[in-house]
């Protein structure tokens, strides 16, 4: 990797020719817009708003001017550091939401910063959605869920954007466009760009002339697997555009930016069923996934698999039915789904499982319904699991919410394997294992205190041997939450030094000098999955069970004027952790600065807590450091130097959910305000 010039003061300058007031550098907004829901922390030196394609082609040549690295930002919901930067930030968002029904449905144009569940909203009059179907698809955008190849729950490897993606239109790395629902853009990308074509082709040459790395990539990607570069593009495809076309799914924003998708939609199947199964153990409950797994799609398109702690983690939910909170301790659950065109064939499939499983012990009865208030109910266990658990957690812990897959064959070790190391490691208290289990990818969460040197060891050799035990499995390391920062020094590890260096040299035909994104991905760092780890302050114990997943922001009436609510309880966490370390001139700085973006412009309309999955009320910030009081000069620092106090006494005056809504009128709240 050469030396780049790294001249962040020219690029300040020129770029606010190009993004007028939408370039910041003060620390308040720099930080504020570096907050993701990932378990790292970095500061970006500038960050711009981009409005348009435009503005993004003219920022990219800008950043190869002054050799200063960026990486582009979308919804900032991914998990692995993979959005995180410390150089340049670009922001891209909402100039990006426009939608096109095509086909009669069959497909979906639309620009990167659209919502996945506002694509799936319009759809629905042709019952038709986008194949992918992640956790977080009402608050991430469709160039994260491309980038990251994110799947979910009922789509696994058969409706990802991989299978789905019909085109792509990218900026790359000179500034140029390739759009491959154009042909005249693909001769001119051609003609341009022959060495590029000519690179990428010898790739896969070479791939094809090695027998055993062909066969390891395409048993590899049997299973969910976003570690490294897809790979499979390489050895599915011979026509360069389709070729790229898949290439850039799962590149993490590290090959270039995709400003617009077009995607072969789905159909939504009308009749389902569900069933929902408690095991005594979770080893009971890992074979019946390896039973269900067998049966294929037609009769199983999804299987959730919830460890005892997870159901401990839900059993306080109000849409979480009666017995779940009866479960004996140590039960797993599997929760399941059937669908079809006709309801006669989903009371085959019903019949079939139910029978397939009948040798397998339950602890508790099993619930098969077709009833959507029912069945829904349940998913609302599965759903909860991560928020619930992030709300549960001990003050001044991470959330972290890691992914690997394993062959079905495997599955039951894996999951025992996975028990060990949190034993191992000290994470069992806070520790949950749960997942997409149909298609062997299990997700876990623990909870490490980063300000703990134990707990951040912990952390990271948890990390190494995991990668090094999945590994050895022939699993995946990622499944489908990106590789990001946390996997990008195991790669190797798991694909083996020729498939690495296949990883290496498909970033270097795009990016030779690793301008964009670095460290995602392809690293020279070995240690950079545990640098730059988040430290959670403890704040006001309303907001400090904040995990900064971004789902707030949706709706939020000030997002595009000043803050969200996620980046306004970061802030205050940064501030109280800046006054720790005794840098009091930068957390004065940053309270200053709060008076108008985090006080001011805070609409006071909690939006954000019907879209919070814990429910937190952001609002009450803003109404706490308001000038209740009569006006006088010291009225604003007053409240805010005594946060926790008038915190307290605003939850008992203005909250119109408690016993006080039905004193205080919405006209004299909006006095207060």
């Amino acid at each position: 990797m050469s030396e780049l010039i790294r001249d962040y003061d020219r690029f300040v300058k020129d770029a606010q020719a190009i993004c007028k007031n939408r370039v910041y550098t003060d620390y308040l907004r720099r930080y504020a817009y570096g907050v993701d829901a990932s378990c790292y922390s970095y500061l970006p030196k500038v960050v711009v708003k981009a409005e348009d394609e435009q503005e993004v082609r003219r920022l990219v040549r800008l950043c190869q001017q002054c050799g200063t690295p960026f990486t582009f930002r979308a919804a900032g919901s991914s998990l692995s550091g993979q959005c995180s930067s410390e150089d340049v930030l670009i922001v891209c968002n909402d100039g990006f939401k426009r939608m096109e029904v095509l086909d009669d449905g069959k497909a979906l144009r639309c620009d990167c910063g659209v919502i996945g569940s506002d694509a799936n909203d319009l759809l629905k009059p042709y019952n038709r959605k986008i194949g992918p179907d992640p956790a977080t698809i009402t608050t991430a955008l469709v160039g994260g869920i491309l980038n990251n190849n994110s799947s979910g729950m009922c789509c696994g490897t058969a409706q990802n954007s991989y299978q789905t993606i019909r085109s792509i239109r990218v900026v790359l790395l000179d500034g140029s466009i390739l759009d491959t629902s154009d042909q005249r853009s693909i001769d001119q990308f051609l003609k341009e760009k022959p060495q590029m074509v000519e690179d990428i082709l010898k790739l896969r040459e070479e791939i094809l002339a090695d027998k055993e790395l062909t066969h390891m990539i395409h048993h590899k990607y049997k299973i969910k697997n976003t570690t490294g570069y897809g790979l499979n593009s390489l050895v599915d495809f011979d026509n360069i555009v389709d070729i790229i076309n898949h290439l850039f799914i799962g590149s993490e924003g590290t090959l270039g930016f995709v400003s617009e998708i077009v995607y072969n939609t789905v159909e939504d199947v009308p009749h389902k069923g569900c069933g929902l199964l408690f095991f005594s153990n979770l080893n009971d409950a890992s074979k019946a996934v390896v039973k269900l797994a067998g049966m294929g799609r037609d009769k199983v398109i999804a299987a959730e698999m919830m460890d005892y702690q997870s159901l401990r983690a839900v059993q306080q939910l109000e849409s979480v039915p009666d017995f779940v909170r009866d479960v004996p301790e140590g039960a797993s659950c599997i929760l399941f789904q059937t669908e079809s065109y006709t309801k006669a064939t989903v009371d085959e499939n019903l019949a079939f499982i139910q029978n397939e499983l009948k040798d397998i012990p339950t602890a508790i009865p099993s619930l098969y319904s077709q009833d959507p208030k029912e069945y829904d109910s349940w998913w609302a266990i599965r759903k909860g699991i991560l928020p619930i658990v992030a709300g549960q957690r001990k003050k001044g812990t991470t959330v972290i919410t890691e992914d690997v897959c394993f062959q079905i064959e495997d599955f039951t070790k894996g999951i025992e394997m996975l028990t060990e190391l949190f034993h191992k490691y000290d994470f069992v208290d806070g520790g949950v294992i749960f997942g997409h289990a149909l298609s062997g990818n299990v997700h876990f969460n623990i909870t490490p205190d980063f300000s703990d040197p134990k707990d951040t060891k912990n952390f990271g050799d948890l990390v190494h041997e995991m990668s090094e035990r999945v590994s050895g499995f022939g699993g995946s390391l990622k499944a489908e939450h990106g590789t990001g920062r946390m996997v990008a020094p195991f790669i190797e590890m798991e694909w083996g030094k020729k498939a690495y260096e296949i990883n290496r040299r498909i970033k270097a035909i795009f990016d030779p000098t690793r301008i964009l994104n670095p460290d995602v991905i392809i690293t020279d760092d070995p240690d950079v999955y545990k640098k730059n780890l988040k430290a959670q302050c403890v704040i006001d114990d309303a907001f400090t069970i904040c995990m900064e997943c971004g789902f707030c922001e949706k709706h939020c009436p000030s997002r595009n004027l000043t803050l969200t609510p996620r980046q306004r309880i970061a802030l205050l966490r940064e501030q109280k952790r800046l006054e720790q370390e005794g840098n009091f001139a930068l957390a004065g700085e940053l309270k200053k600065g709060y008076e108008y973006y985090g006080v001011d412009t805070c609409a006071a309309c909690s939006m954000c807590k019907g879209l919070c999955p814990l429910s937190i009320d952001t609002a009450q910030i803003a109404l706490s450091m308001r000038k209740i009081a009569p006006p006088g000069p010291n009225i604003a620092k007053t409240i805010y130097d005594n946060f926790a106090t008038t915190l307290d006494m605003c939850r008992a005056g203005v909250s119109l959910e408690g016993i006080a809504g039905a004193i205080v009128t919405k006209k004299a709240i909006a006095k207060i305000t």
